[in-house]
């Protein structure tokens, strides 16, 4: 019986969402609309039109491979990045969301400044966060550059596609010395992934078996991490550094901005962030906390697990629900009886400075970092100077509706 793409396209989406693809309705429809050979609005011009079975074989062909782990991007051969159609073959890293935040980031500082910077996109990869600046700052100067032959082709080649005859792209190698004639630059760039290497089995398949791991480099980065501060502290140039990983945001940065899913959660010093977060978010990003529900009683009194504490802050309420931020290394274990709470040392391990123990406190497990060993069963006090207990509001609830909309 003759079908349609329609038909084709929720074949595929049924397949992909069984399969546990996360975006199950966007990629059925990339998928299918790149093996008819139709763009987006096309495919979705021509749903109700019967198709043929040489394009069902195709779609079928592409779905095998997707649902055994491929990629889309690597299938299609191209990826969104800003707004912006971005080639992507299995020599390049796929172009993340997050990343969009750097390219955010660096407009916010040039917009208005500096429209003509000449920026430095440093591991370049794919180029996508240099095709994005050029594409926004029409008048700058972009030089990408990578250590890889295979990613400066797929550069160049997004270059060509976006139009983009102003930016250029070189070989170098981050670590050594740059290319004679490089010049200067007015705003560094650069965001290159990384994992450890005991992590690489606990990968993502889509990301083990298909994305260059030579690109993955934790030593690399760190090694980068030493010389790109050095740049930036001879130079005195902005330089805007997006990780994931809270000791290298402390390590890096002057001032460290902290963002949730494209919002920003809290600017400051890495002193500033570390002592006073401003919520839960912020809190467990910048290091392990003990994240626990109280009650201000009054200013300067909050309880928690029924034990009332000191504290130094004040002007939430009396008997205000809030969220307490202790960190580990700020619970002082005392004798039973000397403590505010007691508890039961459920778990040891140590960590080469210090001892790290789980404790268990009237149904909650208090994550607890001591140079003094307590073992496994022994019953202890727990006790936190009032200046080491952070208040922070809870965050207000809302009611969230999904809603499914098929093309």
């Amino acid at each position: 019986m003759p079908k349609t793409y329609n038909d084709l396209y929720l074949a595929t989406r049924t397949a992909l969402k069984n399969a546990g693809v996360e975006a199950y309705a966007l990629e059925a429809r990339l998928l299918v609309a790149y093996a008819v050979g139709k763009t987006k609005e096309e495919f979705v011009r021509d749903l109700r039109l019967y198709t043929s079975d040489e394009n069902e074989q195709k779609i079928a062909a592409l779905l095998q491979r997707r649902i055994a782990g491929e990629p889309l991007a690597y299938l299609i051969g191209e990826w969104e990045f800003h707004g912006l159609p971005i080639v992507v073959t299995p020599d390049v890293l796929i172009p993340r969301m997050d990343t969009e935040v750097l390219v955010d980031a660096a407009l916010r500082v040039l917009v208005g400044r500096k429209m003509n910077a000449r920026i430095l996109d440093l591991c370049s990869g794919s180029g996508c966060i240099g095709c994005a600046l050029a594409h926004e700052l029409p008048a700058a100067r972009v030089v990408m550059v990578d250590i890889s032959d295979e990613a400066l082709t797929v550069s160049k080649e997004n270059l060509r596609r976006n139009h983009q005859n102003r930016t250029i792209c070189l070989k170098a190698d981050a670590l050594e010395k740059p290319p004679m004639g490089i010049g200067t630059f007015d705003l560094i760039v650069s965001n290159p992934p990384y994992v450890a290497s005991m992590d690489i089995l606990t990968l993502d398949s889509s990301v083990r078996d298909y994305e260059p791991l030579g690109a993955l480099d934790l030593k690399l980065r760190r090694e980068m991490q030493v010389e790109l501060k050095k740049i930036q502290q001879q130079m005195g140039i902005t330089f805007i550094y997006v990780t994931h990983d809270q000791e290298e945001a402390l390590t890096m940065s002057d001032t460290v901005v902290v963002l949730n899913q494209g919002y920003i959660q809290q600017i400051g010093t890495p002193v500033d962030i570390y002592n006073e977060p401003t919520n839960a978010f912020v809190a467990d990003f910048i290091g392990e906390s003990n994240i626990i529900d109280g009650v201000m009683i009054r200013d300067r009194l909050v309880r928690i697990l029924g034990a009332e504490f000191a504290c130094v802050d004040e002007g939430f309420g009396e008997n205000m629900p809030v969220d307490v931020v202790i960190r580990p290394e700020d619970v002082v274990l005392t004798p039973p009886s000397q403590g505010e709470l007691k508890g039961v040392v459920t778990d040891i391990i140590f960590k080469g400075v210090h001892y790290e123990m789980h404790v268990m406190v009237n149904g909650y497990e208090w994550l607890v970092h001591s140079t003094v060993s307590t073992p496994i069963g022994a019953e202890v006090g727990l006790s936190v100077e009032p200046s080491n207990i952070q208040i922070m509001n809870k965050p207000e609830s809302e009611d969230e509706e999904a809603v499914e909309i098929d093309a």
